[in-house]
């Protein structure tokens, strides 16, 4: 969903079991978490400006952590409004976060507007290998945010009638 503020994003995940990340900081994606990336003006290139963020929820906390990645330099996101929010039945988890359109670089945001987006969703389970990498399963969205971080495997989104 989208209004002339923000981006409305929403991702319900169904897991096994839910695994947040220890702490605060920009490597959240090494837990359960969503990455996102948008390129508002739909060039599907490697060299086009382009917006990538994570959102996860830390251990023990019951506030979001997000961070973006792109553009350099990566930084942490204090000013969404979103949350992470794990239903209680067994891993599965609801993502939302209302992001400020000014945060994704769209300057002519209007019907019929197509934006490029890729989402992935990280699920990792075994705690002891949170920092050694180890099997993390992904799905994806879309394939630009996966194992290529490049706009050229976006998809188009077609922005409608809020």
């Amino acid at each position: 969903l989208w209004d002339s503020k923000f981006l409305y994003l929403g991702v319900e995940v169904r897991d096994d079991v839910f695994l947040s990340y220890p702490k605060r900081g920009k490597t959240g994606f090494l837990a359960d978490s969503i990455e996102f990336a948008f390129q508002p003006d739909n060039i599907l290139k490697p060299t086009a400006q382009k917006y990538e963020y994570e959102l996860y929820l830390p251990d023990s906390q019951k506030e979001y952590a997000a961070s973006r990645r792109y553009p350099i330099p990566a930084d942490m996101v204090t000013v969404w409004k979103a949350c992470v929010k794990p239903t209680g039945k067994n891993g599965n988890c609801i993502y939302q976060a209302a992001i400020p359109l000014k945060m994704l670089g769209n300057k002519n945001v209007q019907p019929g507007k197509t934006v490029s987006f890729a989402l992935v969703v990280n699920d990792k389970d075994n705690k002891k290998a949170l920092f050694s990498g180890g099997y993390r399963c992904r799905i994806r969205w879309f394939a630009g945010i996966d194992n290529k971080k490049n706009p050229e495997f976006y998809g188009d989104v077609v922005l409608v009638n809020p």
